[in-house]
Formats: structure tokens, C-alpha cells, sequence
């Protein structure tokens, strides 16, 4: 959960969920306007842009997981499935001890 709040908080920091179809569209016709490529082409530049920024922010993405990963680890802090596993191994000892106290005629408060 901690990672996943840092890493949103990143990607947005950057503006990485800025480049929207519209916005793509916008620069494409910009594109046209300044002779840089045809009526016509529009559409797959618009596609293209849209392609490359979901490229690059999966690429992005994947890199700042990586160092969020880096940095959590140097912390110290525990991840969610190391958690998990904890707690299972406290209700498997939790049980195991009062099938002890139970054989023993003992009784936990």
C-alpha cells in the first residue's frame, strides 16, 4: 500500500497522466499547421504520440517501482505479502499454543 501511494504520488508529481488523446490530437494538429505533416496524417500521429507516452510512461513506471523497491528495502520496511506471511505464521504458533495449553489443562488470559 505504501508503495503503491509512493509511486502515484511520483508519477503524478511528474505529470506523467498528463498526455491525454486530446492533448495528443492538439500537437498533431499543431504538427499540420506548421507544414511538419498532412491533413490526412492526423490520426496516426495522434496515435503515435499516444503510443510513445504509454511507452514511455510504462518504461517510467517500471523504473520508478525499481527504485521504490530500492529505497523500502533500505528502510526496512516491510512488503505486503512478507506481512501476510507473518501473520500466518503467528496464527499457525497461536494454535499450536493452545493445543499445547489445551493438552497441558492449562489456560491462557
Amino acid at each position: 500500500m505504501l508503495k503503491e501511494q509512493l509511486e502515484r504520488s511520483m508519477l503524478l508529481g511528474i505529470g506523467l497522466f498528463a498526455l491525454t488523446r486530446e492533448k495528443a490530437r492538439a500537437v498533431a494538429e499543431e504538427l499540420v499547421k506548421q507544414g511538419h505533416a498532412a491533413r490526412d496524417e492526423i490520426a496516426q500521429v495522434t496515435d503515435d504520440l499516444v503510443k510513445r507516452g504509454e511507452e514511455e510512461r510504462g518504461a517510467l513506471r517500471k523504473m520508478v517501482r525499481e527504485e521504490i523497491d530500492v529505497a523500502l528495502a533500505e528502510m526496512h520496511i516491510a512488503s505486503d505479502s512478507r506481512i501476510e506471511a507473518l501473520q500466518a505464521e503467528l496464527t499457525a504458533l497461536r494454535a499450536k499454543l493452545t493445543d499445547v495449553e489445551k493438552s497441558e489443562g492449562v489456560t491462557s488470559d
